[in-house]
């Protein structure tokens, strides 16, 4: 028979993956999608990203989803390059990766937990259009909440 300190840390524990089947992804994402086209220059992309704070930004081209950049796809570029190169001279196109997963806006928090694994970040679409997104940040957020309660 358990103890009591063990039956109650399985409870508990059973009750946090109770509410965090609860959550969805309305409840987690951002609702201001920063985005890029894909014929800006890298280095107005860059700028971008250092001062709105983010590590990858959705690549659209009138609102369709085309491709991401990200800080890792920008650093690969200039390291593969065996010269100085001017970021002003590249295109997002150029440097961008695949697009980010794009999911429901009632997705759950294990399935959005589970590609935060594989992606950066997902986006949330509504007819065919992005209208949020999460990020590992977001969701490390909401774990780092739940432990505090």
């Amino acid at each position: 028979m358990p103890s009591y300190e063990n039956a109650k840390k399985l409870f508990d524990l059973l009750d946090q993956l109770h509410e965090e089947v609860k959550v969805k992804a309305s409840d987690l994402m951002t609702h201001k999608v920063l985005s890029i086209p894909s014929n800006a220059s890298l280095a107005r992309a860059a700028k971008a990203m250092k001062e709105k704070g983010v590590s990858q930004l959705p690549v659209m081209d009138n609102e369709k989803i085309v491709g991401t950049l990200s800080e890792k796809d920008i650093l690969q570029r200039i390291h593969d390059t065996d010269h100085a190169i001017d970021l002003g001279q590249l295109t997002v196109a150029e440097v961008m990766g695949e697009p980010l997963p794009l999911i429901r806006e009632d997705t759950t928090f294990s399935l959005i937990s589970s590609l935060l694994e594989h992606y950066p970040a997902v986006l949330i679409g509504k007819k065919g259009k992005a209208v949020g997104i999460i990020s590992k940040s977001d969701l490390l957020k909401v774990l780092l909440n739940r432990k505090k309660k």
